[in-house]
């Protein structure tokens, strides 16, 4: 005769070996046939429908919700509309086949997943896609930085390159350094740049908001000032959400 299910329960809390009943489970969320699991219904857009299911896994907090994906569902702007809002809160995405194909004969299922690829590198590209951003706003304030101290000072000076120490600069120093190699930067140490006589220069002009050497010159001289390079910080965000 087996014994009540209760017991079962008590004398399994009890043994040294089992984790208590209180303990936590713990769980991780996937969504499979994204974007069109089910049938469409009348103006519940899949757009919609992605939304309110994001907006609930920000509600609860939950990390990494994966969305395996079928590429045929976004064929449509409705579907790959769904499919990039997915992305833009922050969760990935997976291939599960182009056409949910059941897998009866390996080559063909292979061939459908492959098929998938694609779309998965447009709405998730790799790392070195995402980083260009950064690297190239790298290249542009180097050239406009050198460009505008030539104008100044009729010759290149010796620049200081202000980091931070967090992750981010962590994982992308050593493509940034290597692009700035490539355009011709050596590198020197802090007290040979200061020997640079610009750095011995008062332009007797208050920062208005962590402005650069050349400037304050510029102002100083009332020297036209070659337009300033925007920042693209929202691409940046992006990077590290």
């Amino acid at each position: 005769m087996r014994p009540p299910a209760f017991l079962v329960l008590l004398s399994a809390c009890s043994h040294p070996g089992v984790v208590p009943a209180r303990a936590p489970i713990e769980m991780a969320i996937t969504f499979d046939d994204l974007p069109r699991a089910g049938p469409d219904i009348p103006g519940m857009s899949r757009l919609r429908i992605h939304r309110e299911i994001l907006a609930v896994l920000r509600k609860h907090a939950v990390p990494q919700a994966y969305g395996f994906i079928n590429g045929k569902g976004a064929e449509d702007a409705d579907g790959r509309a769904a499919l990039e809002a997915w992305v833009a809160a922050g969760y990935p995405l997976g291939n599960h086949t182009y056409s949910h194909r059941t897998p009866e004969e390996l080559p063909a299922y292979l061939a459908d997943l492959h098929r998938n690829e694609p779309l998965l590198r447009e709405l998730l590209p790799g790392p070195e896609d995402r980083w260009k951003v950064f690297l190239q706003s790298a290249q542009t304030f180097l050239a406009f930085d050198d460009s505008f101290a030539r104008r100044l000072f009729g010759r290149r000076i010796r620049h200081i390159l202000l980091l931070h120490g967090g992750a981010f600069g962590a994982v992308m120093l050593d493509d940034l350094l290597s692009l700035y190699e490539s355009a011709g930067v050596r590198w020197i140490s802090f007290d040979d740049a200061q020997r640079d006589p610009v750095y011995g220069h008062d332009a007797q002009v208050a920062p208005t908001g962590g402005d650069i050497l050349q400037e304050q010159v510029a102002m100083e001289r009332q020297t036209p000032m070659i337009p300033w390079v925007t920042m693209p910080l929202k691409q940046l965000a992006a990077l590290c959400p």
